[in-house]
């Protein structure tokens, strides 16, 4: 579970330089786009999908 937390934070910063070296703001916006929905599907699926792997159960407080 920590390898696919670090994977997901090397991504987001990854994804974060990107944005920073946007040069207009059309293209800053659709990246920023992109990492939110990644991010929300990173959470929503792969994290849960590698617990279930693993035989762990993931609760989702609100």
């Amino acid at each position: 579970m920590n390898n696919s937390v670090s994977i997901l934070a090397s991504s987001f910063d990854n994804k974060l330089n990107l944005l920073i070296k946007c040069k207009y703001f059309s293209e800053a916006y659709i990246s920023y786009n992109s990492l939110s929905i990644n991010a929300l599907q990173n959470l929503c699926f792969r994290i849960p999908k590698v617990a279930l792997l693993h035989g762990k159960s993931v609760g989702f407080a609100l």
